[in-house]
């Protein structure tokens, strides 16, 4: 209980004495904000899937694709140096330009980029207009579309290695990469038959050596 004061003024008595009166009176509060209960709910960190790192190994000839940091590229069947035949499958977002092969054809497969990271970065591309190993290799210069591209998971034919096919298709014009008995890199016009051994390739994991399956890419 607290008391209530009322002041006076000099001069106001009897009112006052000793110029204030007591009277009793009461007030409220309010309530206590309560607790908080149950555990805080946070928030989750999104996961992030690192790139794949691989080495791309022709199913028929076995050899990887190699390039050098100033530009040599080709087939080779010694898996070292690694710098040179590491390779990042850098996700892209897949491009959705009229005429390009990729949206022609209806596809939905994801788009990459095949990219030796320590090999100055340089991508794999295929020129439009052009075929066999013509208009076809590794730049580290400005990027372009036709250095894009879907990676089809397919069935390996009998009697070659042993592990999940992949086609590597361009996605603007559709040129298929491939080794040949010639020991020829180079990328088709997708006019051609891409059934034969010489248009699949394996991806090896670089950590263990083991096959990966394009499908699981996605």
């Amino acid at each position: 209980m607290a008391r209530e004061i009322d002041v006076c003024g000099i001069g106001d008595d009897p009112i006052c004495q000793d110029f204030v009166t007591e009277a009793n009176f009461t007030f409220a509060t309010a309530p206590p904000t309560p607790s908080p209960t149950g555990t805080p709910t946070l928030s989750s960190v999104p996961t992030v899937t690192a790139d794949p790192i691989v080495r791309i190994q022709n199913a028929l000839t076995q050899r990887y694709l190699w390039t050098r940091w100033d530009g040599g590229f080709k087939g080779s069947e010694d898996i070292e140096p690694l710098t040179n035949t590491a390779i990042t499958l850098v996700k892209k977002v897949c491009p959705n330009d009229a005429g390009y092969y990729h949206n022609e054809k209806g596809l939905t497969s994801s788009c990459y980029l095949i990219k030796w990271e320590s090999a100055n970065g340089r991508r794999l591309f295929a020129k439009s207009g052009s075929d066999w190993n013509n208009g076809v290799g590794t730049t580290s210069g400005k990027n372009f579309n036709d250095q894009i591209w879907f990676i089809e998971a397919s069935v390996c034919e009998e009697g070659t290695a042993s592990g999940p096919c992949a086609i590597l298709r361009n996605i603007v014009n559709g040129r298929t990469m491939y080794d040949n008995e010639n020991l020829v890199v180079g990328a088709a016009a997708p006019t051609w038959l891409f059934e034969k051994t010489k248009y699949k390739w394996h991806l090896v994991d670089s950590t263990n050596g083991v096959v990966v399956d394009a499908a699981g890419l996605e």
